[in-house]
Formats: C-alpha cells, sequence, structure tokens
C-alpha cells in the first residue's frame, strides 16, 4: 500500500513537526509516533495499491504546486482519534489533485475512495489513537499553531508499511 504525498517547506515541515512534539509532550499519540515513526508532515493526494508503476511522467505534467493555508483543525467520525490540519480548499489544489487522478485512472489502480475527486478532504494529520478527551485537547492546542502557510516542496511516493518516500517531483 502506499499513497502519494505533498510535502512541505522546510519551515513549514519544522512547525508541524513541533505541534507534533507538543502533543507528545502532553500525553496525545501523534504520527511522530506511529507505526514506522518515519511519517513526514504532509497531505495526501491518493492511496493505493499498485502505484509502483512509473508516476514520474504524470507528476511531471501536473499543474503547478500550490501554496497550503491551514486555518482550521478538524477531525474524522469513528474510533480512530484522527486530528488534523485543514488546508483552504481552493482551485490550485483541486486542480492538482484532478490532474493526478485523470492520469491515474489510465492505469486501473485501486484506489481509496476516500482520496478520489469530489471526496477527498484534504488533511494533515497531526494526532492519531486519540481517546474521545484526547480529541478535545488535540483540537484546543493545534488552534493556537493557527494559521499557517505552507510551500509544497515535492511530491512523494510513499510506502505505507516501511515509510520509504521516493521523490516524484
Amino acid at each position: 500500500m502506499s499513497a502519494i504525498e505533498l510535502f512541505f517547506d522546510d519551515a513549514a515541515d519544522a512547525a508541524i513537526r513541533r505541534a507534533w512534539d507538543r502533543l507528545e509532550t502532553a500525553g496525545l499519540p501523534t504520527l511522530a509516533t506511529r507505526s514506522h515513526r518515519r511519517h513526514h508532515p504532509h497531505v495526501s493526494l491518493a492511496v493505493g495499491d499498485g502505484l509502483d508503476v512509473d508516476l514520474c511522467p504524470l507528476v511531471a505534467d501536473l499543474p503547478a504546486l500550490p501554496v497550503l493555508h491551514f486555518g482550521a483543525v478538524g477531525t474524522f467520525g469513528g474510533t480512530e482519534g484522527v486530528v488534523f490540519l485543514m488546508p483552504r480548499v481552493t482551485a490550485e489544489l483541486l486542480a492538482v489533485h484532478e490532474a493526478l487522478h485523470c492520469g491515474l485512472a489510465k492505469h486501473g489502480l485501486q484506489l481509496w475512495e476516500h482520496y478520489l475527486p469530489g471526496r477527498l478532504v484534504p488533511h494533515c494529520t497531526v494526532g492519531y489513537g486519540l481517546s474521545p478527551d484526547q480529541v478535545g485537547t488535540a483540537v484546543g492546542m493545534l488552534s493556537r499553531e493557527l494559521p499557517l502557510s505552507a510551500c509544497v516542496a515535492s511530491i512523494n511516493l510513499v510506502d505505507l508499511a516501511t515509510g520509504d518516500a521516493t521523490r516524484l517531483r
């Protein structure tokens, strides 16, 4: 299982890692200590099996990478206890996402439906595995980190089992 992820410039990456550290210090689990512990702050555009096809030509033809403006904190329903930073949804972000999926569709890949055009909730996961009480605490703490702007520095293919990242653009 792999993901195509947007990684951020050094300043935004460091700001999100500081947020991870603050939450971890408060006893709240984050991506910093999840699974393989090699996560990067990111926004995922596609997740699925078979993403080992040659993606470089497809990614090279994508529109300009957007600047993301995070202004809200969100959480997903369910039992996973996920808290994330929400970027403003812009025409530029949607254009990159749509163009990527148009290219991926030509390969007939099995992608997670949550990341398909028209279904994507763009997000940068910060907390994961939180109890209901911890979700509220994390939302309060992360709200103080905003607003945050992030230049997209690269598009990467990430192996979700190992955290290995390959820069595509």
